[in-house]
């Protein structure tokens, strides 16, 4: 009798084993998985500058199991990289290349059940950049030659951007190779003395409201007071 027990003891122990997710051998309870959801397919273009585009990866519809909270939601990329950041309720927001990038969201519950979902983003590289500001030198001549000690020299310039409009006068910066920048303005006078004696490589730089840089040069020529 006692040995009949025993078999039957054993018998129930091995059917008490099912597919679970905690790692108890003889005790595993049942998972009841959430539903990982990564969101619509995204086509999308690389920003003005050429360099990639920012994309909000949303994952926020998951539904969690009956139960049992979603406790955490990460991104992988094809190549098994981590995508890095905090998923605050299942939204990332990454930087991606040019290309088609397919990402994995696995959401994964309280008690450590998990699913798994994916997204393709393709990143097109067509962007247009913009016009750089058209920047124009009126004084001095170009090549043109200052004795130190002698009368100031009048730097005068001006700038527009690509809809037409002045830049202002506060966004256009001097500058000589020699000697840094030399101050703002689409007027500016500086003493020759202030510069130091040899050739100067002027540089006029406008900067417009989109952070834009164009650019205009003339070089000029200091000697040395007799």
């Amino acid at each position: 009798m006692k040995k009949s027990l025993h078999l039957l003891l054993a018998a129930l122990l091995m059917t008490v084993t099912v597919s679970a997710c905690n790692d108890d051998p003889l005790f595993e309870i049942p998972c009841d998985a959430p539903t990982a959801v990564a969101g619509a397919d995204q086509t999308v273009t690389e920003d003005a500058l050429g360099e990639g585009v920012d994309v909000t990866l949303d994952g926020s519809a998951s539904i969690p199991a009956e139960g049992d909270a979603i406790s955490s939601w990460k991104w992988t990329l094809e190549d098994g990289t981590v995508l890095e950041g905090a998923a605050q309720g299942g939204v990332l927001i990454v930087h991606l290349d040019v290309g088609v990038h397919t990402i994995t969201l696995e959401t994964t519950t309280v008690s450590g059940c998990t699913d798994t979902d994916t997204v393709t983003i393709t990143v097109e590289g067509e962007a247009v950049i913009p016009e750089l500001p058209v920047v124009t030198i009126a004084q001095p001549a170009d090549a043109a030659e200052f004795t130190q000690g002698n009368t100031d020299i009048t730097f005068m310039g001006s700038a527009v951007d690509q809809f037409d409009n002045v830049i202002p006068p506060a966004d256009l910066e001097w500058s000589s190779d020699l000697d840094g920048v030399l101050g703002t303005g689409e007027v500016l006078d500086v003493s020759p003395g202030a510069l130091t004696a040899g050739t100067h490589v002027i540089t006029l730089t406008a900067t417009d409201s989109e952070s834009f840089e164009g650019t205009a040069d003339i070089t000029i020529v200091i000697l040395e007071a007799p």
